[in-house]
C-alpha cells in the first residue's frame, strides 16, 4: 500500500466550537484564490478567486491575471461592494 493511500484513510478528530452566526450580508465573508491554470483565458488571465458571503451562502467567482493582494483587494471592492448596494 502507498502512504498516500494510508494517509487518505486517517481519521481527523473533529473539534466542534460555538460560533457566533453572521446577522448581515458582508460580516464574514471567506475567499481562496486558485491557479495558476496551465490554460489562460483569451485575455491572459490565469487565476480565478472565490468570494464566498457567510450570511447569504453566495459565491462570487472572478478571474484575474495574477493573484497580488492589491489585484483580488480591488476585485473585492469593485464589484462585490457595487452588488451589495
Amino acid at each position: 500500500m502507498c502512504t498516500v493511500c494510508i494517509q487518505a484513510k486517517l481519521k481527523q478528530k473533529i473539534i466542534k466550537a460555538k460560533t457566533k452566526r453572521t446577522t448581515m450580508t458582508f460580516e464574514l465573508v471567506h475567499l481562496d484564490v486558485c491557479g495558476p491554470f496551465s490554460t489562460p483565458t483569451s485575455a491572459g488571465h490565469r487565476y480565478c478567486i472565490l468570494f464566498i458571503d457567510d450570511y447569504i451562502c453566495y459565491i462570487f467567482v472572478w478571474v484575474l491575471p495574477d493573484k497580488k493582494s492589491k489585484t483580488c483587494t480591488l476585485a473585492y471592492h469593485t464589484d462585490i461592494k457595487e452588488k451589495a448596494r
